[in-house]
């Protein structure tokens, strides 16, 4: 069995994505949360940005690239419909849910920021 560790924080979406992805396929993994602003860089010094998993030494960034590199190391079960048309949409939907997600929770981080109503 790999070593997983997973950084990230468990209350962000994109880290529970991956959660749940790592659950389904049986994956025993660690999670380490950032306790400040150094952990995102030293994590992730491309973009700062969580999560990111590392199997065995290799560091992968990016919730749907990790869900990727997770169905081409560990394919089952799989992540995606093994129809063609029907995980197309799969991955259109996540992209959709993805970005939409990100614009409302970066307003709200914004709103909370300024402590607007």
């Amino acid at each position: 069995m790999p070593e997983i560790t997973l950084y990230g924080p468990a209350t962000i979406p994109f880290t529970r994505k991956v959660m749940a992805a790592l659950a389904l396929k049986g994956l025993r993994h660690r999670l380490v949360e950032p306790e400040g602003p150094e952990d995102y860089k030293r994590w992730s010094p491309e973009t700062g940005l969580l999560p990111v998993l590392d199997v065995d030494g290799r560091r992968i960034q990016d919730s749907g690239r990790i869900l990727d590199f997770l169905d081409a190391e560990f394919p089952e079960p799989p992540l995606l419909a093994a129809e063609a048309k029907v995980a197309s949409s799969q991955r259109r939907l996540e992209t959709w849910v993805e970005e939409t997600l990100t614009f409302y929770w970066m307003n709200s981080l914004r709103v909370e920021v300024r402590g607007a109503p």
